[in-house]
Order: structure tokens, then sequence, then C-alpha cells
């Protein structure tokens, strides 16, 4: 392969009903108003598998917990020593969603009175997200009506023990997968990372080691 050559396209990889899988024994269910631990629970246990996070929803039900927010899921993950990226009121910064769920746990986000998760996500096109308010399947909410209400709250953890990345040969490129979904391609020659965003590869920073 020419040392210039970009990576043949990557084929679609997705879960089976998003590109984050929180299976459905997994998903919480708010129960008086607890929906900051249930979005949390469904992010750090349900899609990354951190044991920590497991029985949030429950303990905060049993101890009447209420009225939380992302600052105390972010007090948590330190306490547990849990790694966490976030960002506060930084409405139209959607990085974070992208790779929250590149990176196989989704988002936990807030929206006026709620807090819910990201589990899949098409820039400028539409968001899926997980409700605990509602029927517990994905959702598929269009850009527009997404950012009506999204403020620009959000977290996921760095850790993921559900979903461990891995490298894969192909044509003398190594690509990398995050449990189904595709990361990126690396040209062991050239030295140079390759993201794909659905049509074309274009050149970006390693998210990763290199291997």
């Amino acid at each position: 392969m020419s040392p210039d050559k970009k990576p043949k396209p990557a084929p679609e990889s997705k879960a089976p009903d998003g590109d984050v899988e929180i299976l459905r024994e997994f998903r919480q269910r708010n129960q008086n108003g607890n929906c900051v631990y249930c979005a949390a629970e469904d992010v750090f246990w349900g899609a990354a598998g951190l044991e920590s996070f497991k029985g949030l929803r429950t303990r905060a039900i049993d101890s009447g917990w209420h009225g939380a927010g992302l600052g105390n899921v972010l007090a948590y993950a330190k306490q547990v020593g849990v790694p966490v990226k976030s960002q506060h009121g930084q409405r139209g910064e959607y990085q974070i969603l992208e790779d929250g769920v590149a990176n196989g746990t989704g988002c936990y986000i807030e929206i006026p009175g709620h807090a819910i998760c990201v589990v899949g996500i098409s820039a400028g096109q539409w968001v899926d997200i997980l409700d605990n308010n509602g029927s517990l399947e994905y959702e598929r909410k269009s850009w527009s009506r997404f950012n009506q209400r999204w403020e620009g709250s959000a977290c996921y953890p760095v850790w993921n023990k559900r979903q461990a990345p891995k490298w894969k040969e192909v044509d003398g490129m190594r690509r990398l997968f995050r449990g189904r979904k595709f990361v990126g391609s690396w040209n062991p020659l050239t030295q140079v990372w390759w993201v794909w965003d659905g049509k074309i590869f274009s050149k970006a920073a390693p998210p990763w080691e290199k291997p």
C-alpha cells in the first residue's frame, strides 16, 4: 500500500438499536424525581460497566435523594475514582456528545428540569436519546428539536469496561473499534490517524496512544 494512500471506506457498524448499546436490563426508570441518578447509572454502569455506579438509582430512592445535577454526578465519580470528561452550560459545543458516543458509553446530559442519555448522534441531522421517563426505548430526535432543549451540560466516563478498544488489521492499516463502533484507522507507515465521517476519511489527532 502506498504510504499516502487513504484507507478504504469503513463498513457500517452500529449496535442493534443505536451507536451505544445499553441492554434493557440495565436501563433505569425514573422514580421520585431521580432522573439524574437514572441517567448516570445508564451511562456509567449500563454502557460502561463501572461497578461503583451499579444500583445508584436504588440507593437514591432508598435515601430520598432528589434535586441533584451534573455537579453531584461529577462529585460521586471523583469520590469513587472514575475519570470523567464533562462540560457545563456550553450550548452549541457538541464535540463531547460525539466523543461519548465514540467511546461506547454515550453521554449523560441535562435539559431543563430533566437528565437523560445521548446514545447516538449524527451532527446536524439527529440525536438518539434514552429517556428514563419514557418507554426506555431509544428515541431519535431531530437536530433542531434537540437544540431547543439541550443547554450544553454533559459528561461521560473515560473508562469503558464493557467495550474495550480493539484493533483490527485491514489492508496494512490498523482499524480501531470501540465495541461495534468504528473509531478510525492508523497508518503505521506514515504515522497518520484517519477518522471516518460516514462519507470520507480525514486526518486527525489520534484519540488514544499509538498502537
